[in-house]
């Protein structure tokens, strides 16, 4: 969500009527943006770590649109194949879309979550992408990560936290919004910081962690803070944290402050977190 398939998106919470659809969008807009915010650093990370596969399958859990999915496949080489997986049927389409003017053969796109999900062998390699303000149960989570993977396979998974965007000079709308979402995060069954440790209560071996620094981001993705609030906004809602006139007022602000040619945006630091399962 880089709305990952885990984090998954809010069920079931009708706001005086409204779907759980709201800021279905906008999910979709800023999953397009987080990869072009983060691709690079994922690219550099993976060249560094990722040992080129000549063979064999890997999965990209959360794909989005594609983009980092392609970017994978590129770093993977030789035969190996390459399956992306998303919940969400647009972002589904618009992978296929891109594959159709690629035309990699060996890169294939389903809608399907992890649970549901069955492969017709375990991966040796896994990557995803995952949003803090809503990290999955950590059990059950690893517990189908490791169902997916081969003995020996490899794990890399970033984890971004959301409230961590930092803006100047100070606007109370964007304070506002990365303080919503901080709320969000804290009700959330695991932090990221823990998930090495859950690694090795599952058995998994070899974890290394790191932290990649926060960066000021280009001027043209600074509309990042007001689509996080658009994706958060039935969360929000739904747990009693504001109001819909509040809301609105904060995204108008956003948008305009975001325009500014003073405004400068730093995106938060990501936790890189690679782990293999025991042989």
């Amino acid at each position: 969500n880089f709305q990952s398939t885990y984090p998954q998106h809010p069920k079931g919470n009708n706001i005086k009527g409204e779907s759980s659809t709201l800021g279905a969008a906008a999910r979709r807009a800023q999953g397009s943006l987080l990869a072009a915010i983060y691709g690079p650093l994922a690219r550099q990370w993976l060249e560094k770590h990722l040992e080129p596969m000549e063979k064999g399958q890997a999965l990209h859990l959360g794909c989005g649109s594609g983009e980092d999915t392609f970017l994978i496949a590129s770093l993977l080489g030789g035969k190996a194949t390459l399956y992306g997986i998303d919940e969400d049927a647009a972002m589904i389409e618009a992978a296929l879309q891109k594959k159709a003017h690629r035309s990699p053969k060996r890169v294939h796109f389903a809608q399907a979550c992890l649970a549901d999900w069955n492969a017709t062998r375990p991966y040796d390699f896994i990557y995803t992408r995952i949003q803090s303000s809503a990290l999955p149960a950590p059990e059950e989570w690893l517990a189908d990560i490791s169902r997916n993977l081969t003995p020996g396979g490899l794990l890399f998974a970033e984890i971004i936290k959301p409230s961590g965007f930092r803006a100047y000079p100070y606007n109370h709308a964007f304070a506002r919004t990365m303080e919503l979402i901080s709320r969000l995060e804290a009700a959330q069954p695991c932090e990221a910081e823990e998930l090495p440790g859950w690694l090795e209560k599952a058995g998994f071996t070899a974890i290394e962690a790191t932290y990649a620094s926060p960066a000021f981001i280009p001027a043209d993705c600074n509309h990042i803070a007001s689509l996080s609030l658009e994706c958060h906004q039935a969360e929000i809602l739904s747990c009693g944290y504001s109001n819909r006139e509040e809301l609105n007022a904060l995204l108008q602000e956003l948008k305009a402050y975001e325009q500014q040619g003073d405004t400068l945006i730093s995106r938060p630091g990501v936790l890189q977190v690679q782990a293999r399962k025991a042989s």
